[in-house]
């Protein structure tokens, strides 16, 4: 299955193609960190998307994002559904290994665990 990593770290975006597991986990690891940060004029917020070519197990992205000093992280997934529509998903964690296994579930094609995720469909 093809992917799409979408980062935005220390003011740059980057977009890689089928990026090794590793840089996924380097990626992540380095928004982790922004919580021991200190927020500046350039490092102000971070964020990770991946993307499937087609939907693994329903799922179109998920996506993660911190705040420069802030202790949680948030995680979102979107969830296709029929006639176009989708579910969107949330939680908060200030666990670097919850975020590696949910991102490790999409990457290996597997569907990602929502239990206990908050609803933000109506968000949108």
């Amino acid at each position: 299955m093809k992917l799409k990593m979408e980062s935005y770290l220390n003011h740059q975006t980057q977009i890689t193609e089928d990026p090794r597991w590793m840089q996924v986990v380097f990626d992540l690891s380095a928004l982790a960190a922004y919580q021991e940060l200190e927020k500046t004029p350039d490092k102000d917020y971070g964020f990770l998307i991946l993307e499937g070519e087609q939907p693994v197990e329903g799922c179109l992205y998920i996506q993660t994002s911190r705040d420069v000093g802030e202790k949680t992280q948030s995680v979102e997934v979107r969830i296709e559904e029929d006639g176009g529509k989708f579910r969107h998903y949330h939680k908060d964690t200030e666990s670097l290994e919850e975020i590696l296994a949910d991102f490790q579930a999409f990457y290996e094609g597997r569907k990602v665990d929502i239990t206990g995720w908050e609803d933000w469909t109506d968000q949108f």
